[in-house]
């Protein structure tokens, strides 16, 4: 049995980086992890995350993964995704036991509603990121 087979991690201090040849590479989460990770067009990336204030997600920024759908995993509390969508901002809730997949090249951010627990798989290669307020760019990847 391989090492990583024997060992237990914490999954909100480390994420597992997916890589399209079928490795699975830990990573510790630090707060500038997704800028300093590289991955490979196919790859993802999944990790969880303890929110208990609003700040702890992205609700003032909204966010954008080219390179493929995101799986969203509510494990505890509840919380608003809320898509950018062009014929205007679409919301739906999130309740604990309750998932969604949020469609490549779709704008979109989270709104916390009770302090929670999720588990997110994302394509984080190209991901972008633009601030509440501002202009959908104009492109063909959303």
């Amino acid at each position: 049995m391989s090492a990583l087979a024997r060992s237990a991690f914490d999954p909100f201090a480390t994420l597992v980086h997916l890589r399209r040849d079928g490795q699975a590479v830990r990573v510790a989460w630090t707060p500038d992890v997704f800028r300093s990770l590289v991955t490979g067009t196919g790859d993802r990336v999944i990790g969880a995350k303890h929110a208990a204030d609003p700040a702890d997600f992205h609700a003032d920024e909204w966010e954008m993964h080219p390179g493929g759908d995101e799986a969203l995993y509510l494990l505890t509390g509840a919380l608003d995704v809320v898509l950018d969508d062009p014929a205007g901002e679409r919301t739906f809730r999130l309740d604990a036991f309750q998932a969604c997949l949020v469609p490549r090249g779709v704008w979109h951010r989270l709104v916390l509603l009770r302090p929670s627990d999720l588990l997110f798989i994302t394509p984080a290669r190209g991901t972008r990121h633009r601030p509440v307020g501002t202009a959908r760019p104009a492109s063909s990847d959303g």
